[in-house]
């Protein structure tokens, strides 16, 4: 089987492999099935991390002292940019 890597395509191969209609022989989409449900459990655990994380985050003052800094960082470039544009 040949087909484009990186994630930007994942999804499509996905679809291929579980599309019984595709050309991906049975034989590998059980292979392949497996990689997928490996690939599913691992994007759920991160989803739930980043959870945790964002309301840790939350409740940490030195995390919402540097999300500020973030913040004014990036407000600070945007206003130079408009004053250059000028």
């Amino acid at each position: 089987m040949i087909a484009p890597q990186g994630p930007a395509h994942i999804e499509r191969l996905i679809a291929q492999i579980e599309d019984p209609n595709s050309s991906v022989p049975q034989s590998a989409r059980t292979c392949f099935q497996v990689l997928v449900d490996t690939l599913r459990a691992l994007r759920e655990r991160i989803d739930r991390l980043d959870a945790e994380i964002a309301v840790r985050a939350k409740q940490d003052d030195a995390a919402q002292a540097a999300d500020r800094a973030h913040s004014l960082g990036r407000d600070l470039r945007q206003q130079v940019y408009r004053q250059a544009g000028q």
